[in-house]
């Protein structure tokens, strides 16, 4: 015997705002193994710091996830010695702070997909590892 659901929800509306408790963000860290897709130095309001994308692919033959990141002291003194060059494997211990999959065209102001996911990262621990092999 088929029966009708008769579970129904009350909504309970306050006088009162209810007020929410504070969010406080997750650990949110992750390690990943990838290679040096981008390096380049910035300056900014006077200030110097290396900007370093990693990429990493998540499957098989993807296009690759970027992972972004700065640093102004040691992988800067590495990258003004020439001891990152792209393709250079790294591994990358670190704090995710943002994911984004679109961008806005200034000029248009159309909203556009960007080629892969861009996660930018903070307080970020890098090792270094294999160089690349030296073009002929």
């Amino acid at each position: 015997m088929a029966t009708a659901n008769t579970a129904t929800t009350a909504n309970v509306v306050s006088s009162e705002a209810a007020k929410l408790p504070k969010n406080y963000a997750g650990f949110n860290s992750m390690t990943l193994e990838g290679r040096i897709f981008n390096a380049e130095l910035v300056t900014r309001d006077g200030q110097e710091f290396l900007s370093l994308s990693v990429i990493q692919n998540l499957q098989d033959d993807d296009a690759g996830c970027e992972f972004t990141f700065t640093n102004s002291n040691g992988l800067m003194s590495l990258f003004k010695k020439g001891y990152l060059p792209t393709g250079r494997r790294v591994y990358v211990v670190g704090h995710v702070k943002e994911v984004s999959s679109t961008w806005t065209d200034k000029a248009t102001g159309e909203v556009r997909l960007l080629k892969r996911p861009r996660v930018r990262m903070d307080q970020v621990t890098v090792t270094v590892g294999a160089m690349p092999k030296a073009r002929d």
